[in-house]
């Protein structure tokens, strides 16, 4: 008489403990001592606006309470899982086949057209950063980098291109569940156009409303300057865990890409949240440390290149979606 073997409890995934751990670590360790010390956020943290700095220091407190609420949280999941993993929702999510087939570390995937359009487009700016006062007059960076200017102007007109990718990824979803984020991203990226014009406020030259003037940082009329930098703050950190981690950790962890399936999510190709990445790290605290002084903003260059890489996945991940639909309807009875 043989006995049945009983079934191995599901273990947690890695990814859970890992990013438990992560958000442990800066739970604890972040202050905003070290963050002045390192170069991140020091311009808000010292700045001579009570209004800025405040809030500044508030946004350090919130992601301290936050990393630490998420440790908790993966722990108990964790901890929980092998009765987690019975419950029918989950065997749903894990068994669900992606209709977008997931990425992964081929040649294709690292060396796409998005993927070097966007290195390109960085390692351009790196030269100009660090060649180009060599070459271009003082006019120029001025031209760039003022309010209106180039750079400004360039990344509002990419962030209306974005929307109408957005769009095209919208009509291309199925009806349901896949589309939530989709129609989220046409509304957000219009919204960046706003927010970029100031709402037409120099185009038609009317006055920033009382409400906004005292609270935004540059007294003008939009929404993401207000109180500080904090938007601009999770502006780049978005930019990080969407654009650049997501994708990578949905290479190894598939589960991850078929719950972003369930939902529509934009993935990029690993080539691309490489670059994503790059465009992420650029920060005027480091770089004034590597290369010349320029007048540059960096602030500027930053938006620019990242709402390029906010298309770029727009792009790619529509050509995807509209190739797996037609294979649908080619195999469809």
């Amino acid at each position: 008489m043989t006995v049945a073997r009983s079934a191995r409890p599901a273990r947690a995934p890695r990814l859970l403990w890992l990013v438990a751990g992560g958000s442990a670590l800066v739970a604890g360790g972040l202050t905003p001592e070290l963050l002045i010390r390192w170069g991140p956020m020091r311009r808000s943290l010292q700045s001579p606006h009570d209004s800025v700095r405040q809030v500044a220091e508030w946004e350090v407190t919130a992601a301290r309470v936050a990393a630490l609420g998420l440790a908790f949280t993966l722990v108990a999941i964790a901890w929980r899982w092998p009765r987690l993993h019975r419950w029918n929702w989950v065997q749903r999510i894990a068994q669900r086949i992606p209709r977008c087939p997931s990425p992964a570390w081929t040649r294709r995937q690292l060396l796409n057209l998005p993927a070097g359009v966007l290195t390109a487009l960085l390692g351009a700016a790196l030269w100009f950063l660090s060649a180009g006062q060599s070459y271009f007059p003082p006019e120029t960076y001025r031209e760039l980098s003022r309010e209106d200017g180039i750079l400004e102007q360039g990344t509002a007109y990419v962030f209306a291109v974005a929307a109408l990718l957005a769009f095209g990824v919208f009509r291309t979803l199925p009806r349901g569940s896949e589309r939530f984020l989709s129609g989220l991203l046409v509304v957000g990226f219009a919204v960046c156009v706003g927010e970029e014009f100031s709402w037409g406020q120099r185009l038609f030259h009317f006055e920033t409303p009382e409400a906004l003037r005292d609270a935004n940082v540059q007294g003008e009329a939009n929404l993401h300057n207000l109180f500080g930098y904090a938007a601009d703050h999770l502006f780049i950190a978005g930019l990080l865990l969407y654009g650049s981690i997501f994708p990578l950790l949905t290479i190894h962890y598939e589960w991850l890409h078929r719950l972003g399936d369930r939902w529509g999510v934009p993935v990029a190709s690993p080539g691309l949240a490489l670059a994503m990445a790059g465009v992420g790290l650029l920060h005027t605290w480091w770089i004034v440390r590597v290369f010349p002084a320029t007048p540059l903003r960096i602030e500027e260059l930053r938006e620019f290149l990242s709402a390029v890489g906010l298309a770029l996945i727009l792009s790619e991940t529509r050509t995807r979606w509209s190739a797996a639909a037609d294979q649908r309807a080619e195999f469809a009875p």
